[in-house]
C-alpha cells in the first residue's frame, strides 16, 4: 500500500497535532527544562531543551575541543590532568533538602576513575578530581548525598587492592574486590 494512499481517523491527526503543540517553543522562548545527556567515548556532555528537544550546547568534560580550545590552555590541559580523552557516564545534579537546585553538574569518566564538576551558570567545567584510589572504571556514580555534601564514586570491576597492584586470576576471591570513594564537596564553592 502506497504511504500516501493511508487514511487515518481525524481523532489520530488531531492527537498527533496536539502532542506538536505541547513541545513547541517558539523561536524567542526558553524551554522550561535542560537535559544534560552523557557523552561517552566523546568525553563531553551534550545540553537539550525540553520540551522543544533542541540542541543547545555541548560541554567539553574529558576531551579536548579544538573549537573551543579546551584542553589546549594551561588551565584547561592541567584539569585533564595529561589525559586526552574519557568516557562521560551518569550526571547527576546537585542538591539542596534533596531537590535539584540547578548549580552543578557531576559525572564521572569511566576510563581513568574521575569525576568532574560542570558550573551550570556557565555551562562549563570547572573542575576534575582523580584518578580516585582503588576505584575501577567509575561507571555507576556519581550519586550524590540530599544536600550535595558527597559525591560517591563506586568501582565497577573488581581489581587488587590497594591500588591495582599485580595479583593473579586465580586468587581472585582472596585478593580482588570493590570499592566506593566518597568525595567531600564544599556546599558553597563545589570543589572536591
Amino acid at each position: 500500500m502506497c504511504r500516501s494512499s493511508l487514511k487515518f481517523p481525524a481523532t489520530y491527526r488531531e492527537s498527533q497535532k496536539s502532542a506538536a503543540e505541547e513541545v513547541y517553543v517558539k523561536p524567542s522562548d526558553l524551554d522550561k527544562y535542560y537535559a544534560s545527556l552523557s557523552g561517552g567515548h566523546a568525553g563531553q556532555v551534550f545540553v537539550y531543551g525540553l520540551p522543544s528537544g533542541r540542541f543547545l550546547n555541548i560541554i567539553p568534560v574529558f576531551s579536548k575541543n579544538p573549537k573551543t580550545g579546551y584542553g589546549f590552555d594551561d588551565a584547561t590541559k592541567k584539569m585533564l590532568g595529561g589525559y586526552e580523552w574519557g568516557d562521560c557516564h551518569h550526571p547527576a545534579l546537585s542538591e539542596t533538602d534533596g531537590d535539584y537546585d540547578g548549580r552543578w553538574l557531576f559525572i564521572n569518566d569511566m576510563a581513568h576513575a574521575r569525576i568532574a564538576r560542570l558550573d551550570l551558570t556557565k555551562f562549563s567545567t570547572e573542575e576534575i578530581l582523580g584518578p580516585i584510589p582503588n576505584v575501577s572504571a567509575l561507571h555507576g556514580g556519581p550519586f550524590i548525598t540530599p544536600n550535595s555534601e558527597y559525591a560517591f564514586a563506586p568501582t565497577r570491576f573488581s581489581r587488587p587492592i590497594p591500588n591495582g597492584k599485580y595479583a593473579p586470576i586465580d586468587s581472585y576471591k582472596k585478593t580482588y574486590d570493590g570499592a566506593i570513594a566518597a568525595i567531600k564537596i564544599d556546599k558553597v564553592t563545589g570543589k572536591m
